[in-house]
């Protein structure tokens, strides 16, 4: 499994004034390397219909260390909870800006994030270069299939 950001760049985004990530911390650095496993799987799912993951390029991991860092650094911001000097809006932006910069679309569980240097998928969309499914016209009275596709003339 590829993890994509470390505890460090976690604790660049988590002021050591609040907290020190480490092995005796209130927030262990055993815990942050759980979270930025899960956070690089989630992010490997949510582009795995058009690249092929886990993503080793250097350029495509370069793209997705803050991602996944923010996304790490908001479970820590959650876990500190009340005991934060800082306001607890915190985590919601850190996630926000995550799911931007991923171009992390909820209603499809997708990433649009253009990755030049990465390997597309040799299956699913990727592979035919087309939508894989398409919508049916319910007041069609043949209820034909339409894939629809961006620029062009005539669906």
């Amino acid at each position: 499994m590829q993890r994509y950001a470390s505890v460090a760049d976690v604790q660049a985004r988590v002021p050591r004034t609040l907290l020190t990530i480490d092995e005796e911390s209130a927030v262990s650095d055993v815990q942050v390397e759980e979270w930025l496993d899960a956070h690089s799987q989630w992010v490997d799912g949510t582009l795995s219909w058009r690249y092929a993951v886990p993503l080793t390029d250097p350029e495509s991991g370069r793209v997705l260390r803050p991602i996944v860092a923010l996304l790490a650094a908001a479970d820590v911001w959650d876990h500190l909870g009340g005991h934060a000097v800082e306001p607890m809006a915190q985590p919601m932006a850190l996630r926000r800006t995550a799911h931007q910069m991923l171009g992390y679309q909820a209603t499809t569980g997708r990433s649009n994030l253009l990755l030049t240097s990465a390997t597309y998928s040799s299956s699913g969309e990727a592979a035919v270069q087309q939508p894989v499914s398409s919508f049916t016209d319910p007041d069609s009275a043949t209820a034909t299939d339409f894939t629809f596709k961006v620029g062009e003339d005539s669906w």
